[in-house]
């Protein structure tokens, strides 16, 4: 196949077009981590695409974002949480697919009355592993896997 015959959203992301699908990724993981942190389950429920996969190590794998948002929202149901990612390292497949990888950080207090000051806190790392699609002009996670890292064995 001749290079002229690729459809245009197969064809090299350069330029402008490649730092602005880049910024556009970067936005729809900060706005990831501020709708769970902020409890906005609707929100988060539109940054996938309705057939996304994700697996969460240790906590779960959907298919859907609808069972997957119903589980974290239920999962989360009083707790306090903060999520940090950051240095990602986002491949530009096409103009309309990426993939990223993030290093994370995550808190989670959990009200719990038997703890001395009410709350059971519980930290994590790792790096999210994602697949994102283009529609109608926006970026979608299609994909995400939370590989955790913990030094202690067993626990990674």
């Amino acid at each position: 196949m001749e290079t002229s015959d690729l459809s245009d959203s197969m064809a090299p992301v350069k330029g402008i077009e490649a730092l602005e699908a880049v910024e556009a990724i970067r936005q729809l993981k900060a706005r990831y981590c501020l709708c769970v942190d902020g409890q906005r389950w609707d929100e988060l429920r539109e940054l996938f695409t309705p057939d996304a996969a994700t697996d969460t190590g240790g906590q779960g794998r959907w298919r859907g974002r609808d069972s997957f948002v119903d589980k974290v929202s239920t999962l989360l149901v009083g707790a306090v949480t903060l999520h940090v990612v950051g240095m990602p390292f986002i491949t530009l497949q096409s103009s309309t697919a990426a993939h990223g990888v993030w290093s994370m950080e995550d808190r989670l207090w959990f009200p719990d009355a038997a703890a001395p000051d009410g709350w059971r806190h519980w930290q994590g790392s790792g790096r999210y592993h994602e697949d994102y699609v283009r529609v109608k002009g926006h970026w979608l996670i299609r994909t995400m896997r939370l590989e955790r890292v913990d030094p202690r064995p067993g626990r990674g």
